[in-house]
């Protein structure tokens, strides 16, 4: 585990924050904790340690669901979104849901 990974890990057991890791064979490393947002919904956050350190991404799944019927309208918004915004991407999953 490269030593930002490590140095999250400590902190969330400093913190006691539950949290799942889940090393790769390509040397990544996955460390996913549930936060909870204003209204109380519960994100699942995945953040994704490169193997040399130099990668960092943040996954955040489920963010709504979208109804089968709007899911074409979303989609022009996500996809306007992820123009506007170049560190973001949001997409729509076989669910439904945005992520």
């Amino acid at each position: 585990m490269n030593q930002s990974a490590e140095a999250l890990v400590e902190r969330l057991q400093r913190h006691d924050i539950k949290y799942m890791e889940n090393p790769q064979p390509d040397g990544s490393h996955y460390v996913a904790v549930e936060l909870a947002g204003s209204s109380g919904t519960l994100y699942n956050v995945v953040m994704v340690f490169g193997a040399d350190g130099t990668e960092f991404r943040i996954r955040i799944f489920q963010l709504g669901k979208v109804p089968t019927e709007r899911q074409r309208p979303m989609l022009r918004v996500l996809n306007e979104l992820n123009e506007t915004y170049a560190w973001l991407r949001f997409y729509l999953d076989s669910d439904g849901d945005v992520a």
